[in-house]
């Protein structure tokens, strides 16, 4: 998008809100209402920044609600155990090899 010439900048920005900020779209973003609004009244007059803010939001949003909620998961938990039980044998085996 930030590469777009300005003929296509009014095609670009209506092709991704129609396809991630409209309202019951299939792949919908998870934003606030007056962040998609925002980008909603942008549209008539897009610009290369109109989708900072709901990058901003977007941001935020796995910061301090996606990651801290995955990193308490079981799912997590047992990748973590899983990773350091490959971990501990690759260590074994190099240690075997080189003694």
């Amino acid at each position: 998008f930030q590469t777009t010439c300005p003929e296509q900048l009014s095609i670009k920005a209506n092709s991704i809100y129609e396809r991630f900020f409209k309202l019951g779209s299939k792949e919908e973003i998870n934003i606030d209402s007056s962040c998609r609004e925002l980008v909603l009244q942008q549209l008539d007059n897009p610009t290369l920044s109109m989708f900072d803010n709901a990058l901003e939001h977007i941001k935020t949003l796995l910061e301090l609600d996606c990651v801290p909620r995955f990193l308490k998961s079981d799912f997590w938990k047992e990748s973590e155990k899983e990773s350091e039980g490959r971990n501990e044998n690759h260590i074994s085996k190099k240690r075997k090899k080189s003694g």
